[in-house]
């Protein structure tokens, strides 16, 4: 599954929670050397619900990264 598949399939209340979440991240990191909990908390949560069978930790360096990236 691409990118463009899972983006026409996502709802729009759902983009804009996530976009949301993302921006909030990015304006965290930029002041802390840390990520914003609330909204890591929330891509990992709903990276689970679309990719179930790639477990992501968020304990994990590379996989808060890879999570954050996507």
């Amino acid at each position: 599954m691409n990118f463009q598949e899972i983006a026409n399939n996502y709802a729009k209340t759902k983009r804009k929670m996530m976009t949301d979440a993302v921006i909030k991240n990015k304006n965290h990191t930029k002041n802390f050397p840390t990520y914003q909990a609330e909204s890591l908390g929330l891509m990992f949560a709903e990276w689970h619900l679309l990719f179930p069978q790639h477990k992501q930790d968020m304990k994990c360096t590379s996989c808060r990264a890879a999570v954050c990236k996507f």
